[in-house]
């Protein structure tokens, strides 16, 4: 919260993590590192919408939790949603 807070009053913050929940939380930007070579360069809905794992990188749980989702059939876009946004789908289409 610290840093979010430092980020909102104008200071560019650079986070290095290997915690994907981390990066889709906070960053705007990613730099996907390899051995030192940049591998990539996107926002964190690019990358998350690839197949991280050819980054050797984990996908975070709230993009895991829509995709099992899209799988048993719920109408998911490829846009991100909060975890809000996905218990009120699971909700409403058992309400049906």
């Amino acid at each position: 919260d610290l840093f979010k807070s430092i980020n909102e009053e104008g200071t560019t913050i650079i986070m290095v993590t290997h915690d994907m929940n981390a990066v889709l939380d906070y960053a705007s930007d990613v730099v996907v590192l390899d051995d030192g070579k940049v591998e990539k360069t996107c926002s964190p809905d690019e990358l998350f919408g690839l197949d991280v794992g050819i980054y050797s990188l984990e996908t975070p749980l709230l993009y895991k939790l829509a995709n099992a989702l899209r799988n048993k059939g719920y109408q998911i876009k490829d846009h991100r949603y909060s975890l809000a946004e996905l218990v009120d789908l699971v909700a409403e289409r058992k309400a049906k």
